[in-house]
This record gives structure tokens, C-alpha cells and sequence, in this order.
């Protein structure tokens, strides 16, 4: 082969190549909410009030009485010239399920594009209450339902999705993945922990990140039911530490955490604690956390820049048997020794039917990674479970994003249901749940590999 067609064939591979690579643009964008003056704490039972409080914005839980730091909605939008992947985070404990239909239908209406919308709940306990529709969350940790509280948070995600969009900018992605440990415990008293840290990064064309992703395994609470003021709790001290840090903005995602605390100190609550739980000191939860932000700072600085593909996302329904609460099993696990008989006179009880619904588990392959967005708490052995299934469809870079899009409870397997505690207590589909679950989730990647593989661009 002479000179010029050697020079012909590498241009024809290189073509080949262009051809597989997407162009991808990011943007980034955030809003203040404004939220009313005392607006009920959302989170922990012992902030329940005994009785209904006359408060504008409170009525079964405490309200609060400031501001820690200014409640954001975050927003990131991915484009890859053929459709819109919005993801979107609020400080709060869990996702209202019309929330997302709500912004993605207002999003329709102002941008005349193929777009899908992703929300997430940070879950912290220190957020505001307010905007859940479902009755059963309000009397647990929300409060009760405020139109107009509902429609500023919508307004704030939705402003913020359109500020993102309207700033678009071609990006490279860099990646890194690496172990963190002694930052969490098994708040089970179990031996598996998955500390799993994933840093995506979107940099510009003079190589200024856009944003940084931030995906850990890790309970948003450290502030306690005697803090009052509405913070967005661990993750919000995280980002904001590492934006001090590199003048660049993050968004934190939590991950199969549904088991896993901070561990602040050496003595941390359990699941099966029978005494009402201490909670870490501020100078304390301000050590652990810049601690945690100097660890993710070294990672941040060790992304590699990775070839990106054409986005391709698809949504799967996994159908859940009628919800039930288990109140043997919850009484159990809190009852002293000698009164473990009182938990044989509690039964199970049929839960309201706005609960009855099939879970929506969202997909998303930009690879070299795959999101899994799953709309409850998984427990760290459950996550695990994703990513194998993720391996074993050739999906190297599994990242599960939790507290998506609405909220199902805890995803416990089947044995650590029987052990009972906190998290069977809220773990509202049955003792065969898990196992479910990871049924339909593991028939929904395989389906999504042979989508993958016969959508690639």
C-alpha cells in the first residue's frame, strides 16, 4: 500500500470513530427556592407534634426557624444532539411522585425537543415538609400537602432546568472510581459496606468543569430531630466545601445507602437501638465532613478524560405485591428482650392504596457509565446485586442512584427483612420485596442490554 493510501485508511478509521463518538454538551444550573418563614421539618418521627400546631406551614411536625444554608434546586442537562437528559436534585427527604411529571410536562411545553427528566431527593432530614401528595408520607415525615409550597419547588427545578439548558456547552467527560473507606458503617450491625465513590466530571473546551457529579453510598443525616433549621444536611456541606475548593459547582447523588450511616464517630446509633439515639455535635459533624471533602478532592483531581457515546436511556415497570406495614417485625426489633411477646398481638396491615403502584426504574448508558435510578432506599447488599447485573451485561461502570423519581421505602433482601429494625419498619411491600425487586431489575438490565446494543449510534 502505497503513502497516500495508508493515509486514506487512517482517515477512514478515524471517520469510523468520529461517527461512534457523541458530541455532547452539558449544562448547569441552580435555584434558590423560597420557601415560606417556618415551614415544618421534614424527617425524623420525634419531631411529630402531639398536637396540630397552628402554623401557616406546620401543622404535624415541628417548624423550623431559619436557615442553615439556602434550600437549591440543581439541575444538569445532557445533550447529545438527539434528546434531553435532565437531572435534577432537591434538598429534601424523598421525591414526590407528580413532581417529575409535573416539571417534565412544563418542560414539553418550552422546549420543542425529545427530553426526559430525572428528579432526586438528597434526603435530608433537615429539608422542608409540604409538598408530598401521599397521605401515609405526611403523617410520617412530610407534613401536610401545601399547593403552593408543591408549586415553588416545581418553578425552582423547573427554572433551574431551562437556565441549564439555555447554557449549553460542548464537553469532554473525565471519570474515576475508587474505594472510601472508614467514612460509613452498616448501621445493621452487619459486616457489608460497599464505599464506592464515582466522580464524573464535564469539562469545557477550556477545560473548566461545568459540573462535577459526586455518587456515594451514604445516609444524608448527620443533623439530628433537634436541629431546626432547614439544611440540606451532609450532602449540601459536602458540595458546597468542595466548590470553596475548585471554584466549580457539584451535585451530590446518594447511592445504595439504605443501611449505611456517616460514621462521625466511633459510637454511631443502629438500626435496633432500643434508647433514643445522640446525635454527633456540629464541631464534630464539621471534622468528619471537611475530612470526607478532602478525600473526594483527591479523587476529583485524578479523573481521566473518557470517550462518550450517544446517551440512550429507557424506563422499566417492576410490579410490587399490595403495600402492607409488618408491625410484628417493627415491634420486634425495638422491644427489650423480656417484652419480645407484646409484638405477637401486632399483625399486618393493609397500607392506603395510593401505594399500590408498579415501580418505575429508569436506565441511563452514556458510556462508558450506566446510571440506575431506582425510587426508594436499597440496602448496600441490593446495590451490589445492580452492579453484577450491570457487569454481567458488559456495563463496566455501574453507578445507582437512589431516592429517583418517587419513593418505594427500603429494598432489604429477604433475610435482612427477617432480622426486622428501622428500616423493615418502612420497608412497605412484603417480606419477599428484595427478592422481587432484584427479579424485575434483573430481567430489566438484560432487556436493556440488547436495547443498548441495537440503539448504538
Amino acid at each position: 500500500m502505497n503513502m497516500r493510501g495508508i493515509l486514506g485508511f487512517i482517515l477512514s478509521a478515524l471517520t469510523v470513530l468520529c461517527a461512534h463518538a457523541a458530541d455532547l454538551s452539558v449544562g448547569y444550573s441552580e435555584q434558590i427556592v423560597n420557601l415560606p418563614e417556618k415551614i415544618s421539618l421534614a424527617g425524623y418521627i420525634q419531631r411529630r407534634l402531639v398536637k396540630t400546631s397552628a402554623a401557616s406551614y406546620s401543622r404535624y411536625f415541628r417548624a423550623s426557624t431559619g436557615q442553615m444554608n439556602e434550600s437549591l434546586a440543581k439541575t444538569i442537562v445532557i445533550d447529545d444532539g438527539r434528546q434531553l437528559v435532565f437531572m435534577s436534585t432537591l434538598e429534601v427527604i424523598a421525591m414526590e411522585p407528580e413532581l417529575r411529571a409535573h416539571v417534565e410536562n412544563r418542560l414539553r411545553q418550552l422546549i420543542n425537543r425529545p427530553l426526559e427528566v430525572n428528579l432526586f431527593a438528597t434526603h435530608t432530614h433537615s429539608g422542608p415538609g409540604g409538598y408530598v401528595k401521599v397521605k401515609l408520607w405526611q403523617q410520617l415525615a412530610t407534613d401536610v400537602y401545601f399547593e403552593d409550597v408543591f408549586n415553588q419547588f416545581a418553578e425552582s427545578i423547573v427554572e433551574s432546568a431551562m437556565n441549564a439548558y439555555n447554557s449549553l456547552e460542548k464537553v469532554h467527560m473525565s471519570y474515576v472510581t475508587g474505594t472510601v473507606n472508614d467514612f460509613i458503617y452498616n448501621r445493621r450491625n452487619g459486616a457489608f459496606t460497599n464505599p464506592k465513590l464515582h466522580i464524573v466530571k464535564f469539562l469545557n473546551s477550556k477545560n473548566n468543569p461545568v459540573v462535577t457529579i459526586i455518587n456515594f453510598p451514604i445516609h444524608g443525616t448527620a443533623l439530628g430531630p433537634d436541629n431546626l433549621l432547614v439544611s440540606g444536611d451532609l450532602p449540601a456541606m459536602v458540595e458546597n466545601k468542595m466548590v470553596e475548593r475548585t471554584k466549580s459547582p457539584f451535585m451530590f447523588f446518594s447511592g445504595a445507602a439504605g443501611d449505611i450511616g456517616p460514621k462521625i464517630e466511633d459510637s454511631m446509633p443502629t438500626s435496633f437501638s432500643t434508647t433514643i439515639a445522640s446525635f454527633p455535635s456540629m464541631e464534630n459533624i464539621e471534622v468528619f465532613t471537611t475530612r470526607l471533602t478532602d478525600k473526594i478532592n483527591v479523587f476529583w483531581k485524578q479523573t481521566n478524560l473518557v470517550e462518550t457515546k450517544s446517551v440512550i436511556s429507557k424506563s422499566f415497570n417492576i410490579e410490587l405485591p399490595p403495600a402492607q406495614a409488618d408491625l410484628g417485625s417493627c415491634m420486634r426489633s425495638i422491644l427489650p428482650r423480656p417484652f419480645q411477646w407484646v409484638a405477637n398481638f401486632f399483625f399486618r396491615v393493609k397500607l392506603p392504596k395510593d401505594l399500590n403502584r408498579p415501580m418505575e426504574v429508569n436506565m441511563i448508558h452514556l458510556s462508558p457509565l450506566t446510571f440506575y435510578m431506582i425510587p426508594g432506599e436499597p440496602i448496600s447488599e441490593v446495590g451490589a446485586q445492580i452492579e453484577k447485573f450491570s457487569l454481567d451485561n458488559k456495563f463496566e461502570n455501574p453507578m445507582v442512584l437512589a431516592l429517583a423519581n418517587s419513593y418505594f421505602g427500603y429494598i432489604l433482601t429477604d433475610k435482612e427483612f427477617a432480622r426486622g429494625g428501622y428500616e423493615t419498619c418502612n420497608s412497605f411491600y412484603g417480606k419477599t420485596y428484595g427478592s422481587l425487586f432484584l427479579s424485575g431489575v434483573q430481567d430489566a438490565v438484560n432487556s436493556f442490554g440488547l436495547f443498548v446494543k441495537s440503539n448504538r449510534f
